[in-house]
């Protein structure tokens, strides 16, 4: 028997009703591993029994609850208190090694990162049994070379530019990337769209929404501005630029985004920093909506130029490429996004180094 173990951040609630993007991928992920459970069988060679640490919610719970009763599966659920990162990754330690028993064979797919706490894990006893997906770059990752030396277990970057960045600070302790993938039937698909660009972000100047703005407005286009707001100075700022053209809604439930998102003419993603991946960006071709990005961080590894959108330097050229809008076509930006960013691929991918890893 295979204890697969998910460490889920306890700040928000798991699958996040609004915002959330480390706790959706990671909702996306035990799903997908729920549904695939025989093929996760024969890729470990082993019975598996599901567990998690997270801040559950229940109502929304239920997709995931019936796979587990279609395919007669366990899953545990448990919580430690909501205190520091520290704290809570220590918590989940003691809870795992009161429950373990001699020569039981365990995974740990740790997926919280605040503070570097995940190093906690990997220098436990645990560690080399813990993987520890980077849903963004570890706070001091340019000051851990000294101690990824000594960093148990694997961790796992979420795209080829996070991973070729950090690198050379991680050394071996970096195993791969693996993208993020979504459940991309589950996401609406619209061939004809309405007259408005979407910008799904939380509201800080890296993430480029000032951009979205400038660009919207100098098109005279509608833009519906979706995330929770990070820097409250820069949204002071933005405000005085919301009119006809600029309208901000605040966090949106799931529904409601998708489906903003599915008749959008397009995703505006410039942002303003080397990004780590940007999920937005997937479920919005989903839908079949192309996006408009500036060309940073993982941006060139999901948005192929000229096929599922475009990528440009700055807001004029971007501008440029709305006029060219037209020329894609939906079906085929839903079908790229089904070949290469759903959740069951990532679901194997991760059981391959599972697999490597109960093999070391």
């Amino acid at each position: 028997m295979l204890r697969i173990i998910h460490i889920v951040p306890p700040d928000i609630e798991f699958p996040p009703i609004r915002y959330g993007g480390t706790e959706r991928v990671a909702y996306y992920l035990l799903n997908a591993q729920v549904s695939q459970y025989r093929v996760l069988q024969k890729v470990l060679n082993e019975d598996i029994i599901f567990e998690i640490f997270a801040k559950i919610n229940k109502t929304f719970m239920q997709q995931l609850e019936d796979n587990i009763s279609k395919h007669s599966i366990t899953l545990n659920l448990y919580t430690c208190p909501e205190t520091s990162s520290y704290d809570y990754i220590l918590c989940v330690i003691r809870k795992i090694l009161k429950s373990q028993r001699k020569g039981e064979k365990i995974v740990i797919h740790n997926h919280v990162i605040q503070r570097d706490s995940f190093i906690l894990l990997h220098l436990s006893s645990l560690g080399k049994n813990a993987i520890t997906t980077l849903h963004y770059d570890p706070p001091f990752y340019k000051f851990s070379n000294f101690i990824s030396l000594f960093l148990k277990g694997k961790l796992i970057a979420i795209s080829k530019n996070q991973y070729d960045r950090l690198k050379r600070f991680l050394g071996s302790a970096l195993y791969g990337y693996v993208h993020n993938g979504i459940p991309v039937d589950e996401f609406p698909f619209c061939k004809d769209k309405g007259d408005y660009f979407i910008s799904i972000n939380a509201i800080a100047p890296a993430k480029g929404v000032h951009n979205a703005i400038i660009l919207s407005r100098k098109l005279k286009t509608k833009l519906i501005l979706i995330g929770p707001i990070r820097d409250y100075k820069y949204f002071e700022i933005l405000r005085k630029y919301f009119d006809k053209y600029v309208t901000y809604l605040g966090e949106v439930d799931e529904g409601t985004k998708r489906k903003l998102l599915c008749k959008a003419r397009a995703l505006l993603f410039p942002v303003e920093r080397e990004e780590y991946f940007g999920l937005n960006m997937v479920e919005a071709m989903a839908c079949g909506t192309p996006v408009i990005a500036f060309s940073r961080g993982a941006v060139p590894e999901i948005v192929q130029h000229g096929i599922t959108g475009f990528i440009g330097f700055s807001v004029e050229e971007l501008m440029k490429y709305v006029q060219q809008l037209d020329k894609l076509d939906p079906k085929v930006i839903r079908e790229y996004i089904k070949g290469k960013f759903s959740s069951e691929g990532m679901a194997l991918k991760y059981a391959l180094i599972y697999k490597s890893m109960l093999k070391s």
